[in-house]
């Protein structure tokens, strides 16, 4: 059996993710609270296995929950609604180490996975504390996925969900002048802190990805069109053509020329 609470001050909200957990026909006990104080004292008198919470409510707000309920347990799973235009609140609680988040509107498909994650990430907890193995293979084997997924920081969804975004707007700005501070503003975080995913997800930097999709792009225009270099050079993003055929050679260990001809190596 798995407790789980949903927190919300509008009524709607709160019994559409209780429909969403219910249609699964899973061994649930599900309670409802309509702010972050009502919630917590729910939570006190008896803990959950998993809380829902929006992050915007009067009284006690999203943060200010996860804040208390982690600082009294650590294997409560946290999940936190919100909408796009709440990142900044989202940051925040993933500081306070919630477990996962949902943005609203939410579909299905990803109510599904987010709710699989956290009740592996429940048994998980659950086996660990009881010293004891799953009670089936199909648990067992599912909880050794999320103990991998859990032991890699740069494949937890959070984070993925932020790579997807960053690598999408590249992928629509690169030929522009851009760089980390500027993709780091469009899901507002820190330069720093994006760049920590980047390094964990791909095993470098942003700039050096960046760097990676224009040289992709443009060995593609070199091999394919017969554009002249300089134009090549403004296609993929650089606006000084010299240094633009400096960061080729430096990344494919041939010219521009060199490639346009087919050649792979210096001679």
């Amino acid at each position: 059996m798995y407790r789980i609470l949903i927190v919300d001050d509008e009524k709607m909200e709160r019994d559409g993710v209780e429909f969403l957990i219910r249609r699964r026909s899973l061994p649930v006990c599900i309670r409802q609270a309509q702010n972050g104080q009502e919630a917590l004292e729910l939570w006190q008198a008896e803990p959950d296995d998993i809380v829902f919470m929006d992050i915007k409510m009067p009284v006690m707000n999203g943060i200010e929950l996860c804040r208390h309920i982690r600082e009294q347990n650590e294997d409560t799973v946290l999940i936190v609604l919100s909408a796009y235009g709440d990142f900044a609140y989202t940051q925040k609680a993933i500081q306070i180490r919630v477990d996962d988040y949902l943005l609203k509107p939410v579909s299905i498909g990803e109510f599904d996975n987010v709710l699989d994650n956290a009740l592996a990430l429940v048994r998980q907890r659950r086996s660990k504390a009881e010293n004891a193995p799953p009670a089936t293979l199909s648990e067992y084997r599912r909880e050794m996925q999320m103990t991998d997924f859990l032991a890699q920081p740069g494949e937890h969804i959070r984070e993925k969900r932020i790579i997807a975004e960053v690598v999408r707007q590249v992928e629509e700005h690169y030929t522009e002048n851009i760089g980390l501070e500027w993709a780091a503003a469009q899901v507002e975080l820190s330069p720093g802190y994006l760049s920590g995913f980047f390094k964990r997800a791909f095993g470098k930097s942003f700039t050096q990805y960046l760097t990676g999709v224009r040289m992709e792009k443009a060995k593609e225009y070199l091999t394919t069109t017969n554009m002249r270099i300089a134009d090549i050079s403004t296609a993929v993003g650089y606006s000084n053509p010299s240094y633009f055929c400096l960061q080729f050679r430096k990344f494919y260990g041939v010219t521009a020329n060199q490639m346009r001809d087919g050649k792979t190596s210096e001679e």
